[in-house]
């Protein structure tokens, strides 16, 4: 006689689509109630998948640090993005010995000292739009920030990459949005189209990355001439050796490459977009923020003078917590688990959003609303006890968690000095789930001189 294996508890959902019409309708509110309604441990069916919403700091914990080594990326999900090949076996979606070995060559690229040479990079980029909006916007015109926004943070990871002895080609910025745009909708995508089907989105996404792989497979093998290696990025992944005195692959650090462009830029920029929402939305805190920047003296070395604006910093994680990019974390068991005596076979997919837990009323007073004074005696780095985790956790922590912080603070710092900002987007505006969390209205802002 067989006996029948515990499930966790979770919505029945329809005979033979599951939960699949609620979670692609409202994701975030289905992924919510689950936890409401259902606990820490979720069953979730959709269509023939079985997908396991984890909400307990204590099993994240366990997934995330603890137990790491048996819990992989590759699940269906990351399968699909790298049938797209955009990310390809990169940092952030590769497994096992290879992330482990690349994890170890990349590192040192974002320890302390080199970030703080990049933000000179940060700092120029930022210039050079002030200066364009100084000059190219008439007064009282409406001005698309969001798309200023993207624009400033993929200046700033491709002159990171790459460097800024050469412009950025004409086109390239376009290009990369292309790659982004169509992968977006691709992923999004009710019924699978086959990519090599040529419809009008197929056709973009194809010649848009074609030219974006070209571009980059044409800056490796230039540096691979250069007689002296170039203060960059793409540099120090060339040349740097791992444990075996081997380099990196031109694959790999194509992959690599991808990962940091793409990733990179769009995490961050959507963290500014919704930094500007909210404090056109909380007048209070913009102008806690506009105090704090007056005291601080600027013309200090850039990690020095960052020390001296702990509320912006709480306005940063504030917005992580309410809004974070990595909205849901996937993982696989490598072999059987067991969470909360609940059997997890090898294989299944199981999702962590941290975007549920930052608004769960068990850790959080009040938690739909933007208050930055609850970080102002948390440090950067903590987790909360796993209840805070816009990064992830564990060894496979962004890494580039540092950069994008200082990114943030040095762009909102420079740009709230000299600008007035007045958000001219009247409708409400909600998060919606692409490959990172966004919002999904285009954010007009009036900008003017302070």
């Amino acid at each position: 006689m067989s006996v029948k294996k515990r499930v966790p508890p979770g919505p029945k959902g329809q005979c033979i689509l599951g939960s699949l019409k609620d979670f692609r309708s409202h994701p975030l509110s289905f992924l919510e109630s689950c936890r409401n309604d259902y606990g820490d441990i979720v069953h979730v069916k959709i269509i023939n998948k079985c997908i396991y919403l984890i909400s307990s700091p204590e099993l994240i914990e366990w997934i995330l640090v603890k137990n790491s080594k048996n819990y992989s990326k590759d699940t269906r999900g990351v399968k699909k993005l790298k049938k797209l090949q955009l990310f390809g076996e990169g940092l952030v979606f590769s497994s096992g010995e290879l992330w482990r070995r690349q994890r170890k060559i990349i590192q040192p690229a974002f320890h302390h000292t080199c970030i703080t040479t990049f933000s000179e990079h940060m700092i120029e980029s930022t210039d050079q739009l002030i200066t364009h909006l100084r000059t190219e916007t008439k007064e009282n015109q409406p001005v698309n920030w969001s798309n200023e926004i993207t624009q400033l943070t993929l200046d700033i990871v491709i002159k990171t990459l790459f460097g800024t002895d050469q412009p950025i080609p004409v086109g390239l910025k376009s290009m990369i949005n292309n790659f982004m745009g169509e992968s977006n909708k691709i992923i999004d995508r009710v019924v699978p189209l086959p990519l090599w089907l040529p419809t009008p989105s197929n056709r973009i996404f194809h010649r848009s990355k074609s030219a974006f792989f070209a571009y980059i497979k044409a800056l490796i093998h230039s540096r691979l001439q250069e007689e002296e290696p170039s203060p960059d990025l793409l540099s120090m992944l060339l040349f740097t050796v791992d444990e075996a005195g081997n380099r990196m692959s031109i694959d790999q650090l194509i992959s690599e490459i991808q990962t940091f462009i793409l990733a990179g830029h769009d995490t961050t920029a959507n963290l500014l977009k919704w930094v500007f929402y909210l404090l056109g939305k909380y007048p209070d805190s913009e102008v806690l923020v506009r105090e704090e920047m007056e005291q601080c003296d600027m013309t200090q070395p850039v990690m020095e003078w960052i020390k001296q604006l702990p509320y912006t910093k709480a306005v940063l994680q504030e917005t992580l917590r309410l809004y974070p990019s990595a909205w849901l974390l996937p993982r696989s068991p490598i072999t059987d688990d067991t969470l909360n005596g609940y059997p997890i076979p090898a294989g299944a997919s199981v999702m962590i959003s941290p975007y549920v837990v930052h608004r769960d009323p068990r850790f959080w007073t009040r938690p739909t609303q933007f208050d930055p004074s609850r970080f102002l005696e948390t440090p950067m780095n903590s987790t909360l006890n796993y209840t805070y985790i816009p990064f992830g956790a564990g060894p496979r922590q962004c890494i580039g968690k540092e950069f994008a912080m200082m990114e943030a603070i040095i762009i909102l710092s420079k740009l709230m000095t000299t600008f007035k900002f007045e958000c001219l987007t009247q409708e409400k505006v909600s998060p919606i789930t692409a490959i990172t969390l966004q919002p999904d209205k285009t954010l007009m802002f009036r900008v003017s001189e302070q």
